[in-house]
């Protein structure tokens, strides 16, 4: 009975977590620190685009990688790092860079790609996240451009690189996170999800759809087809697969120790 009560409190606080991080993120965390004083809104004066947030990414991408191409200039001379739809964060993210790395920061390749693609993650009225990579090298290296929505518009609020690797990458998303089906609302309980952190937040939740090639692993590393009917609530797990715009199709999933 007690492993049964504990399990139900364990469920309930992920729940609890995930719609509190959730709530935050909506209302931009305008309250912050035990006085609720309410501070200034740093947006106030971020320049926005109404255009599609999709076509702003890829505009950006695009006139990034031109300057990049581009005889005699780079990004950064061309002023690119400095571009209004820049949030003030992204900008001094670029500005503050210890050395040029190996992939460029916003194409997160070491080749020019000379076709690309883009999928888009999420959607919320508040902000949206944009995979954006080459067909030709499609797991070579990823760019995320997460957009933000202020003052009536998009604007480019952060680009980061997927994971850097040795040789080629077999999956386009993996992350430890914990087993959740009993998921609120706006997400579909009809799937199991995988409630995870991202920049150090917990409370991402993703859904994960299982076809017939979809591997789970025990704790003791037998392996065998996953049975959806049997997969335990909030139990801890590294899930592996691929990100399509709807969520993840499992290729791995891998069951972890209990903390």
């Amino acid at each position: 009975m007690n492993a049964l009560k504990n399990l139900d409190n364990q469920k309930k606080i992920i729940i609890i977590g995930a719609v509190a991080v959730l709530i935050l993120i909506a209302l931009g965390l305008k309250f912050l620190g035990g006085g609720s004083v309410m501070t200034e809104d740093p947006l106030k004066n971020q320049v926005v685009s109404t255009d599609d947030p999709v076509d702003i990414a890829l505009d950006f991408y695009d006139a990034w990688q031109k300057a990049v191409e581009a005889d005699g200039t780079d990004p950064f001379a061309a002023g690119l790092a400095d571009e209004p739809l820049l949030s003030q964060v992204m900008r001094d993210k670029l500005s503050n860079l210890p050395e040029r790395k190996k992939s460029d920061p916003v194409l997160c390749l070491d080749v020019i790609p000379e076709k690309i693609t883009s999928k888009q993650l999420y959607m919320r009225d508040d902000e949206t996240q944009i995979l954006i990579f080459s067909k030709e090298y499609p797991m070579a290296g990823q760019s995320i451009i997460t957009m933000g929505g202020a003052n009536g518009g998009w604007y480019i609020k952060d680009i980061s690189c997927s994971e850097e690797f040795d040789g080629p990458k077999e999956f386009s998303f993996e992350n430890e996170g914990n087993l959740l089906k009993t998921v609120p609302e706006p997400y579909d309980s009809r799937y199991w999800h995988l409630v995870y952190a991202r920049d150090g937040v917990f409370g991402y939740l993703v859904p994960m759809f299982f076809n017939e090639s979809s591997i789970c692993v025990s704790i003791d590393g037998g392996e065998s087809q996953c049975d959806e009917n049997n997969l335990p609530e909030t139990k801890p797990v590294m899930l592996r697969g691929n990100m399509t715009e709807a969520g993840v199709e499992v290729k791995r999933l891998e069951f972890l120790p209990d903390l």
